[in-house]
C-alpha cells in the first residue's frame, strides 16, 4: 500500500457573496460589495500531504489573528469582500498536532496562491522566532503579482518569512504545459492554473505504482460543479485563462485514475484522510 496520504484540515470559515462560487458573469463589484447579511460561509481547507519525501503543507488557511480586529488585520480592500471565523480547536497548529505533526516537522509549505485566507496562518508555522517549516515555496508568477499589489494582497502575511520562489518548467503537463515536479519523481507536481490569480496553482499527488492521483485545485474552482459544468466563479483576474484551467481539471477529473479533485472552499468537503493508492 502507498505511503502517500492527504489529510484535509479546515481552519475555520470565510464569509463571501453567494455570487462568488458559481456565478459566471456576475458583476464583480456586486460580488465585492455584497452586504454581510446576504453572505454565505464556506470552509477554508488546507492539506497535509505525507509522502516518502516528508511532510508538505499546501496552504496555511486562517491564522489566530483573524479573531482580532479584522478591519485592521485584513486591511480595508480585503475586509470588504472577506471576513473570517476561526473557532477554538481549528487553529492550524492545533490541527497539525492532532496529526502528530509540529511546525518543525513540516519540510515544505507550498501555496496555491497568496490570497489572505490561504496565507494568514503562515507566521504561526514559519514566522520569525518560530521553529517551523524548513522551506516555504510560491511560484514566481504569484509572488510578483502579490509584491506589486497592495489592494488584493496583504504582504504582512509573509513579512519576515524566508520565501523561496520557483519557475515552472515547460513540461507539457497542465492546461498551459507548465508545471514543477517538486521531487523529480512525479509524486508531487505543482501545476500552473491561472485565472483566479496570476499565479494560482494546483497540486497533483500521485501514487507511482498505480498511477492514481488526487488534485488539490486551490481556488481554481469552488467545488465539483466548477469543472464538471464549466462554471466560473464571480471573481477572476483572467477569465480566458480560468476557462482553460477549468477545462484541464474537467479532463483530469474524467480520467479513471483520478481519485478526486478538491477545491479549498468546497462546502461539500469535510476533514478526512485520503490514501493515494
Amino acid at each position: 500500500m502507498s505511503d502517500t496520504t492527504v489529510q484535509v484540515l479546515q481552519t475555520g470559515r470565510v464569509q463571501v457573496s453567494p455570487r462568488l462560487p458559481f456565478q459566471t458573469g456576475s458583476n464583480q463589484l456586486a460580488v465585492v460589495l455584497c452586504p454581510k447579511r446576504k453572505r454565505i460561509w464556506l470552509p477554508v481547507s488546507v492539506y497535509l500531504v505525507r509522502t516518502s519525501h516528508g511532510n508538505l503543507l499546501f496552504d496555511t488557511g486562517w491564522g489566530t489573528a483573524i479573531r482580532g480586529n479584522q478591519h485592521a488585520y485584513l486591511h480595508f480592500p480585503n475586509y470588504v469582500p472577506n471576513t473570517g471565523e476561526l473557532p477554538q480547536g481549528q487553529e492550524l497548529v492545533t490541527l497539525l498536532s492532532g496529526c502528530g505533526v509540529t511546525p518543525r516537522d513540516l519540510d515544505v509549505i507550498l501555496f496555491s496562491h497568496l490570497d489572505l485566507d490561504h496565507t494568514s496562518g503562515l507566521l504561526e508555522v514559519a514566522g520569525p522566532g518560530i521553529d517551523g517549516a524548513k522551506k516555504v515555496l510560491v511560484c514566481r508568477e504569484e509572488w510578483d503579482a502579490a509584491e506589486k499589489s497592495h489592494v488584493r494582497y496583504v504582504q504582512d502575511m509573509w513579512r519576515g518569512v524566508d520565501v523561496t520562489t520557483f519557475e515552472f518548467d515547460d513540461t507539457g503537463f497542465g492546461p498551459f504545459g507548465r508545471s514543477k515536479d517538486l521531487y523529480g519523481d512525479g509524486t508531487l507536481t505543482d501545476v500552473w492554473l491561472p485565472g483566479h490569480t496570476a499565479g494560482s496553482t494546483g497540486l497533483v499527488v500521485r501514487d507511482l505504482q498505480s498511477g492514481r492521483f488526487l488534485i488539490l485545485a486551490g481556488d481554481c474552482g469552488y467545488g465539483h460543479q466548477s469543472w464538471e459544468q464549466m462554471v466560473q466563479p464571480g471573481l477572476a483576474v483572467n477569465r480566458e485563462q480560468l476557462e482553460t484551467s477549468l477545462a484541464w481539471l474537467h479532463e483530469q477529473a474524467r480520467d479513471s485514475r483520478c481519485i478526486d479533485v478538491l477545491a479549498c472552499h468546497d462546502a461539500g468537503v469535510s476533514p478526512q484522510l485520503i490514501q493515494v493508492c
